[in-house]
């Protein structure tokens, strides 16, 4: 955003910027800058539940297929996008 705007490129009016995982400089920008937030805390309770259900099933000699588990990103709407 700071490179845009030294260039003369006014954000988000010629031009919409976006981040990723919503950290602090995003909120305390010039302009805040809309980002997409991952729900962490999930991921993290969800890998945990997955790691313990393995190593107990692996202790009775069971074996089961990997499984791939997606949460949901949340988009967190600030000024530095513009609507279309």
């Amino acid at each position: 955003v700071r490179g845009l705007t030294e260039a003369g490129v006014q954000v988000p009016g010629n031009c919409s910027v976006m981040g990723f995982d919503d950290v602090l400089p995003a909120k305390v920008s010039t302009p805040a800058m809309t980002t997409i937030r991952q729900p962490l805390n999930e991921m993290g309770d969800q890998a945990a539940e997955q790691m313990l259900h393995t190593v107990k099933h692996a202790a009775s000699g069971n074996t089961e297929t990997p499984q791939l588990l997606k949460v949901a990103p949340e988009l967190v709407w600030r000024a530095s996008t513009a609507m279309l």
